[in-house]
């Protein structure tokens, strides 16, 4: 063929051809002068005759000489050469087109090859036609067979002879899981069989792999990768699902018991580990797997409850296998509901159970006044589970109690042990795990935010405080501090003695007049006469007089009250010392109470002095 690199002389066409097969191959000119030689032939190739162009000008009978892995030829001034042992090149035709007979052989017109793949061809990196390719000629077991039994051995045969090595560092066989150890025979330098080291563990699948890089003698590779399959074990049959619970409904099946263990039976005897991998239910639930005496059928026992009123998803993959190593045919799925209630439950509000609703507390801002005494009413759209749903209150700050309920089962009420704190704000929550009958759940949460204000459930304390020393019959009553004293001590005025030296009982008595008032808007606290005597004491710091409470003076209701205290000092009375004081009035569980049993949260007192 014509040469595309500059042209063979005349536009001669070429060929080359095998001497000894008659496979035509292309050939190329090279001016690769290091590879040239004229003498005989070399490292054992044999020589081969050339057949040039019409017209001489070249030696028609040259021999190759071997360079690298190439045969090197010289013809008509030019240099060619072919890749192929024992190739020759020989005049086809000096026509543009169509074919001669030379000798008994008819060559064909051929399309002009590129000079980069002429050189590809000259260098033995590419081989169209396959010449002195390594190739597998016979493999055992052969690729797709059946039934093969689990001491088998590997027979592999090639059409050249191989390198030991490449092979025995290349070969594979593997099953699906993991590949299989074994050692090498050698019957010959073409054929070899390989010997698992142990019986095949499972039926199924296995691969033999020879990689396209394995060389021959000559370092000939093949063309491809060599691959072939075969299947051991006599039971090739896959496993059935026979049927399951819940059965499989198309669209799913409804009703469910939220306590019903799930089923699946099969045709034969399944492997356990693996077909307990496969399984998944979804959403999940905690549960356990039981197995009749022949591994035909598998239950998942439930160790809780389903949701009620859900949509559950039962898969068993492919991954299920029986006993031989056989895959499940086909997956399974099943989707299943349990219940037919599908309307989550409510709170329909809070209250105090003591009155009838509505309304209802707020859900939004503070619910004031409510007593310290309340029980806690939580009133649902249907009937609850009891148990579940009172796990589901909680009051904080934290308090102990009791739940009752009403007889269909849509009413809580929450008891404290104790009163609860006046002043103090509780929150008041059920949650999301809260459920009805069916054991469907609260969509959210509902809470109430209350105040522990109620006419029984708030904290007094001292207000004003007034002095006198004669009770306001000539000494008005006048302002001494509200609620804390600015100074101290607080000064007080005690009057004038008639007799100096001898003062009498009244000129050493003093009044206070006390004032109490609600913490929380300032509002007169009427205080229980019954808590008063107990509450209040006066305390001397002087070694003169020892004062002592004379009268307390308070009108029932009355949110005042009027302590004469007596044997105070006066200096009027020869000029005696003047004596610290101290008045306190007593507050918490044990001191003054008010008419609705409400605490003054703490004791007050102060100190005070003749001025």
């Amino acid at each position: 063929m014509g040469d595309p690199g500059g042209g063979v002389p005349g536009g001669h066409q070429y060929q080359v051809q095998n001497k000894d097969d008659g496979i035509p191959v292309d050939c190329v000119r090279t001016h690769d002068s290091s590879c040239m030689d004229k003498g005989p032939e070399r490292n054992g190739y044999p020589g081969r005759k050339v057949y040039g162009p019409p017209g001489g000008g070249g030696n028609h009978h040259r021999r190759y000489r071997s360079c690298g892995d190439r045969r090197i030829e010289h013809l008509c001034s030019f240099r060619y050469f072919s890749r192929a042992c024992g190739i020759g090149v020989r005049r086809v035709s000096h026509a543009r087109s169509g074919a001669f007979m030379m000798g008994r052989k008819v060559f064909m017109r051929t399309k002009i090859v590129s000079a980069l793949a002429l050189c590809v061809l000259a260098c033995g990196c590419y081989n169209p036609l396959g010449l002195d390719t390594l190739r597998v000629t016979g493999c055992t077991p052969s690729n797709g067979v059946r039934g093969v039994q689990d001491d088998v051995q590997v027979v592999v045969t090639f059409n050249n002879e191989v390198s030991r090595k490449d092979i025995e560092d290349s070969f594979s066989l593997s099953g699906d899981e993991e590949s299989v150890e074994g050692s090498f025979n050698w019957t010959s330098s073409k054929s070899f069989s390989f010997v698992p080291r142990s019986a095949l563990s499972t039926n199924g699948r296995y691969v033999i792999s020879i990689p396209r890089s394995v060389r021959d003698s000559k370092g000939n590779k093949m063309q491809m990768d060599f691959l072939s399959e075969f299947y051991a074990g006599a039971d090739m049959d896959l496993p059935l699902i026979v049927s399951t619970a819940p059965a499989y409904t198309e669209g799913g099946t409804m009703n469910i018991p939220v306590d019903q263990d799930l089923e699946i039976v099969f045709s034969e005897p399944m492997d356990v580990q693996k077909t307990e991998e496969a399984f998944s239910l979804s959403p999940h639930t905690y549960g356990y797997f039981s197995w009749n005496a022949g591994h035909t059928i598998m239950q998942y026992v439930l160790t809780g409850e389903m949701e009620y009123g859900t949509q559950y998803h039962l898969t068993l993959s492919g991954g299920a296998c029986d006993a031989a190593g056989n895959e499940l045919a086909e997956p399974c799925s099943i989707i299943f509901i349990t219940g037919d209630d599908f309307t989550p439950p409510e709170v329909q509000g809070m209250y105090d159970a003591g009155t009838v609703p509505p309304p209802y507390w707020s859900t939004t801002a503070m619910n004031e006044g409510v007593s310290k005494e309340t029980n806690i009413a939580v009133s649902f759209s249907e009937p609850m589970n009891r148990s579940v749903t009172e796990g589901a209150f909680s009051l904080q700050p934290s308090t102990s109690g009791v739940f009752t309920w009403n007889a269909g089962s849509t009413i809580m009420v929450f008891s404290p042990e104790e009163a609860l704190t006046p002043g103090a704000a509780y929150v008041i929550k059920v949650d999301t795990s809260a459920q009805d009958r069916n054991g469907r759940r609260l969509l959210a949460e509902h809470r109430a935010l209350v105040h522990i204000n109620g006419t029984d459930s708030r904290h007094f304390r001292v207000g004003n405080v007034y002095g006198s020393h004669d009770g306001g019959v000539t000494d008005a009553y006048h302002l001494l501090f509200f609620q804390n004293p600015a100074t101290w001590p607080v000064s007080i005025e005690m009057g004038t003695v008639a007799v100096p030296a001898t003062p009498t009982d009244s000129e050493m008595d003093y009044y206070f007049r006390i004032h109490f008032e609600y913490e929380d808007n300032g509002d007169p606290a009427p205080i229980t006469t019954a808590s008063i005597f107990d509450s209040v004491s006066v305390d001397d710091f002087g070694i003169t007089y020892v004062p002592n409470i004379k009268d307390i003076i308070h009108m029932p209701g009355d949110s005042e009250i009027i302590v004469v205290i007596g044997n105070m000092s006066n200096d009027e009375s020869s000029g005696a010392p003047r004596v610290l004081y101290r008045l306190t009035v007593s507050g918490g569980s044990y001191g003054m109470k008010d008419a609705g049993g409400n605490e003054m949260r703490e004791s007050f007192s102060f100190e005070c002095r003749e001025d």
